[in-house]
């Protein structure tokens, strides 16, 4: 099963939706910042309690209390079954939304015609994608989804203000690696009026890189200033 964990009600997961938040198994990035590492490597089994909490969204769905499901992860369009977990949602009359790190853009070609909401992570400038996620990947592929995300019904991009380890020393994204992000998206997609999203970093006890647990959560001073950087570039920007 590619389901590991299911958070059975969330209004803030879909913007404008109420419903579950499905978390898939697996993941094909290795952020050290990442608050659901055992959600990383790819385990599955059977799990009957997963399948008793579909049939419990099944019936909440039938009774009017859902109207929106978030399938996040782990990565979900590592998947081939995801296509027959959409499926199982729109049966039950729900808008399905995707979070994605945006490395299968194959497979997002094909979901645009499945999935009413989809946000894509934008991890940081190209030139500091592979320290941020610490993996090498083919930026490409980046480029690719992000001009494929804006054909969705609805979408966003977002990035969350993140610490990461450069040169041994940890330190925050800085005003200036998020504008050359944020010009990156715009000349890649040649489109300034996306939404983009700006979250804060916050620590807790179960990161996948234990060095980033001793950092603080993202300052609002620097989220705001890079907000107003970012604004002058995308009008769209907002902080979560």
């Amino acid at each position: 099963m590619i389901i590991k964990k299911i958070i059975s009600e969330s209004s803030i997961d879909y913007p404008g939706k109420f419903g579950p938040v499905i978390f898939t198994q697996g993941c094909n990035f290795n952020c050290g910042f990442c608050h659901n590492p055992e959600l990383i490597s790819l385990k599955l089994d059977e799990d009957k309690q997963i399948l008793q909490q579909l049939n419990n969204i099944k019936q909440k769905a039938k009774h009017g209390w859902y109207n929106g499901a978030c399938i996040t992860g782990g990565e979900p369009t590592i998947h081939l079954e995801l296509f027959n977990l959409i499926h199982q949602l729109k049966e039950m009359k729900l808008d399905v939304k995707l979070d994605t790190n945006g490395y299968n853009p194959e497979v997002l070609k094909k979901l645009k015609e499945v999935i009413d909401y989809c946000a894509m992570d934008v991890k940081g400038p190209k030139e500091l994608y592979s320290s941020i996620i610490q993996k090498n990947i083919d930026i490409s592929k980046i480029e690719e989804s992000m001009k494929i995300v804006q054909e969705f019904p609805d979408y966003e991009f977002r990035m969350t203000i993140v610490p990461f380890i450069r040169d041994k020393e940890i330190s925050f994204l800085t005003e200036d690696e998020v504008e050359l992000a944020v010009k990156w998206l715009v000349d890649v997609t040649g489109n300034n009026q996306h939404t983009f999203v700006l979250q804060k970093f916050i620590p807790i006890n179960n990161l996948n890189d234990k060095s980033l647990e001793k950092m603080p959560e993202t300052p609002d001073d620097l989220l705001k200033k890079i907000q107003e950087r970012v604004k002058k570039i995308l009008p769209n920007c907002r902080i979560r």
